[in-house]
């Protein structure tokens, strides 16, 4: 956690990392992923748990950490989720949650820039290439 300046920011992290997580050993920055997924697809979807499903940080990722479809309220991570919303209700409410995390104090423009590029390119793909959609 020394990487990280703000002590609340650390607790925070660290309480985050043990309980929901369980996983007090996770490297900072892949904690302030998690937390960051999970403050704002919890925010859209009260039953949601921390979930692997919506984070697709990495190599290849295009400056995105997790990527999170709600639709009436539930964290779509699999196709069939959405076969049966639709089925089973008369309209649907989707979001997008598209989730850059940032535990530095300064973002420079190429992170937005290559952010809202990865965004594109995510939404051009079709959802069988969309991890959060297999």
């Amino acid at each position: 956690m020394a990487d990280i300046m703000n002590p609340v920011l650390a607790g925070y992290l660290r309480t985050f990392g043990a309980s929901a997580l369980r996983d007090p050993d996770l490297e900072t920055a892949d904690l302030f992923e998690r937390l960051t997924a999970f403050c704002i697809i919890g925010s859209q979807d009260p039953d949601y748990q921390p979930s692997e499903d919506v984070i697709v940080s990495g190599g290849n990722d295009t400056g995105i950490d997790a990527i999170g479809l709600v639709v009436n309220g539930h964290l779509i991570t699999r196709l069939d989720q959405l076969d049966d919303l639709a089925r089973r209700d008369y309209q649907i409410d989707a979001s997008f949650s598209f989730i850059q995390a940032k535990s530095s104090t300064r973002v420079g423009a190429n992170d937005v820039g290559v952010f809202l590029d990865g965004v594109e390119i995510s939404s051009r793909r079709s959802p069988s290439n969309l991890r959060t959609a297999t």
